[in-house]
């Protein structure tokens, strides 16, 4: 046997190990809620977005659940960015011109299009996972399917409100409009 036929058996079955060491950790791992992962991705959603204002400190408004502002407080401070998250709970009458990111719960197409039409002309990154979100004019659409979630995002929205959506973004969307 030649020394490189001995080295490929020898990388197969590393990679052999590698891979069914990590088949047990990921099925070890706990798995997480859809609420959790939605707020995941919309805590990490201010590293792919660019602002003209360039903020320190991002204010995060929800229009909806309280169990979803918690669960963002929650994985914000796991990951010790609540220095740089500023988590506000709003209502449909609210003013939204403080916030860089909005998370839409579910509402009505009416109580959607009226917060949408509020935020239009704003810099402010609309997220929800509602589903004529984007149709409606909102930027970033959650996708829940097959217990996994997926984006669809509408670029034309963020650059009508003057922010730029990093290309790595925009390439993890399963559509981009």
């Amino acid at each position: 046997m030649t020394s490189l036929s001995k080295l490929s058996i020898h990388i197969t079955c590393l990679a052999t190990v590698f891979l069914c060491a990590f088949c047990a950790y990921a099925y070890s791992e706990k798995s997480y809620s859809e609420e959790y992962i939605k707020a995941l991705y919309v805590i990490r959603l201010p590293q792919f977005v660019y602002w003209q204002h360039n903020p320190n400190v991002y204010d995060v408004c929800i229009v909806g659940s309280d169990e979803f502002g918690a669960t963002l407080v929650q994985i914000a401070a796991q990951l010790d960015m609540h220095k740089k998250l500023n988590i506000k709970q709003k209502n449909l009458v609210s003013d939204f011109s403080e916030c860089e990111i909005l998370y839409i719960s579910q509402y009505s197409e009416f109580e959607l299009s009226q917060i949408l039409y509020k935020v239009k002309s704003q810099p402010i990154l609309s997220v929800s996972d509602v589903k004529n979100f984007i149709d409606q004019g909102g930027i970033v659409r959650l996708v829940i399917t097959d217990d996994t979630v997926k984006l669809e995002i509408n670029n034309a929205n963020a650059q009508k409100r003057r922010l730029v959506l990093d290309s790595k973004l925009l390439e993890l969307a399963e559509r981009v409009y």
